[in-house]
């Protein structure tokens, strides 16, 4: 797998290993960087931009698993997330996308039983509640039904992808490493935000 690789910096945008982004690509220079994708190995990285030129350092690597390209040759996408990673360097290129070094992290292991930890989750009643709470008053909703089908480590970063939260937290929940750590922080800010603390909450 290539360490140097093309980046798709997208405000308040993160995902993880395993899970999947539909993207709509119709700026010039994504549509350019989706055509040279297209032809080798199908990578793209997504990172979240903390100014115009500056990026966070960590991000996850996509490869494109289906595209369809318009009628107006513009892209919608499906990537599939392979690992997380870190920016070492940018890479001077003659494209109008920006490409990147970078150094891919180790994948997540976790000792505790997938099942049980998605029982305790599925068995939370306080969990479950803030959570809607939480979503009914930002005008998200939930197909809980499908969260069965889901193992307890694709629930909460799905949770994290869709959650309306502010950049700063998404990129937290993003570079946690331990999917139970991740859970916590999560509940947390659900927590802070029920009890209307939104503008002053930090977290540890």
């Amino acid at each position: 797998m290539n360490n140097k690789i093309p980046i798709f910096p997208l405000s308040n945008v993160i995902f993880f290993p395993e899970t999947d982004l539909p993207l709509n690509i119709f700026e010039k220079r994504y549509i350019q960087m989706v055509d040279v994708s297209l032809k080798n190995e199908r990578l793209i990285g997504i990172v979240q931009p903390k100014t115009k030129k500056d990026l966070y350092s960590i991000g996850c690597l996509g490869k494109i698993t289906s595209f369809t390209e318009t009628e107006d040759k513009k892209y919608i996408i499906n990537l599939k997330g392979i690992s997380k990673f870190k920016i070492i360097e940018e890479v001077k290129n003659e494209y109008l996308f920006r490409e990147f070094k970078v150094e891919y992290l180790s994948t997540e292991i976790e000792n505790t039983s997938q099942e049980k930890l998605k029982g305790e989750f599925i068995n939370s009643e306080l969990d479950i509640n803030q959570l809607k709470k939480f979503l009914k008053k930002r005008g998200f909703s939930l197909n809980w039904k499908q969260i069965d089908n889901m193992d307890f480590k694709n629930i909460v970063n799905a949770l994290c992808m869709i959650m309306p939260i502010t950049i700063n937290e998404k990129q937290t929940l993003l570079e946690t490493e331990n999917i139970i750590k991740r859970f916590e922080i999560l509940k947390n800010i659900i927590d802070f935000d029920i009890v209307d603390k939104f503008k002053n909450r930090t977290i540890q």
